[in-house]
């Protein structure tokens, strides 16, 4: 009797540690489940996005006098590393300009193969540089060098991969002697506005020159005569940039007016260019805040009174490329 009780007494231990494992394995069981859950709900798992597919095409009618829309890619090595990415924005939103900024270190390979890809979208590539200091005649080692460069690569290529042109970006009033010595560093830099002409005259390639909305109220009065300082350099260049850095149609038109004029009565083109990325120097100099819808809609407007005026000399641009695709 006593050999029964206690083979049952051993039966019972058996199916209690059993039915504790059981009861635990379950427990690990749905704390596994919650973890998981949990885990789903705060990082879901997502599939990336390519921008194409998040960018929506903008308005182009703005550009549609063949006067160029165009815009700056400061950044040469983002042609390495986003080329497509670039070339499919630019092809979608109707630009038909580039100024690709130039850097000697980056092998020319990624030149050649970008503007030979940009060029078959109907895309112009101009070689972008610009330094203040280059005014000075002591200074200009880097422009010469940035010369140069355009000139050899131009000669060892093929026609799709050649820059159809220079684009600068010289700033006199970046240097300190404009609050000192206004009168002598204009001078120095239309010195080397004359120089500029002339050497992209000897590549055979027209410049452009970027200039401020204000130089129509910067005058001079030396060996070129006399007049206001944005009349002389559309005189002098192919065609020219004004950087009317402004979020409302009416406050563009004001600004870009006299220019706009003055390169009607040369013959020449001008380029109105907007601002795209945060600026610390005023709620109204640049679209950030307002977006693209914005930003097309005013430059659109701009197109349509400078239409009603007869002009046919006006392009548009957007300063710059990596900002405007971020917007």
């Amino acid at each position: 009797m006593k050999k029964l009780i206690s083979v049952f007494i051993i039966i019972l231990l058996i199916l209690s540690i059993s039915s504790a494992m059981a009861f635990a394995a379950k427990k690990r069981q749905i704390a596994g489940l919650k973890k998981t859950q949990s885990y789903e709900i705060s990082e879901p798992e997502q599939t990336p996005v390519s921008q194409e597919e998040t960018k929506q095409p903008s308005q182009t009618a703005i550009s549609s006098n063949n006067t160029g829309f165009g815009t700056w890619l400061w950044n040469p090595w983002l042609i390495v590393s986003s080329k497509d990415e670039i070339l499919n924005y630019l092809r979608i939103n109707g630009y038909s300009e580039l100024y690709l900024q130039i850097d000697s270190t980056l092998d020319l390979r990624y030149y050649r193969d970008f503007v030979s890809s940009a060029t078959s979208y109907g895309i112009n590539v101009y070689a972008l540089s610009g330094d203040s200091i280059w005014i000075w005649q002591d200074k200009r080692e880097g422009f010469y060098n940035f010369i140069r460069w355009v000139e050899n690569y131009n000669l060892s290529v093929s026609e799709n991969e050649k820059f159809c042109g220079i684009h600068l970006d010289v700033e006199p009033y970046q240097n300190a002697e404009w609050n000192t010595a206004r009168d002598n560093v204009i001078l120095n830099y239309q010195n080397f506005v004359d120089e500029a002409v002339l050497q992209a005259a000897r590549l055979n390639l027209p410049v452009v020159f970027d200039i401020p909305f204000w130089f129509d109220e910067i005058y001079y009065s030396n060996n070129y005569g006399s007049g206001n300082l944005a009349q002389w350099v559309i005189s002098k260049t192919s065609w020219t940039n004004i950087m009317a850095y402004r979020d409302s149609s009416h406050e563009i038109i004001a600004i870009a007016e006299n220019e706009a004029g003055y390169a009607k009565n040369f013959g020449k083109r001008l380029v109105i260019s907007v601002e795209t990325q945060p600026s610390s120097e005023g709620e109204n100099v640049t679209f950030f805040e307002e977006g693209l819808a914005t930003m097309y809609s005013e430059l659109s407007s701009v197109k349509a009174y400078f239409d009603s005026k007869g002009y046919t000399n006006i392009g548009f641009a957007v300063h710059h490329l990596a900002s405007v695709m971020k917007m």
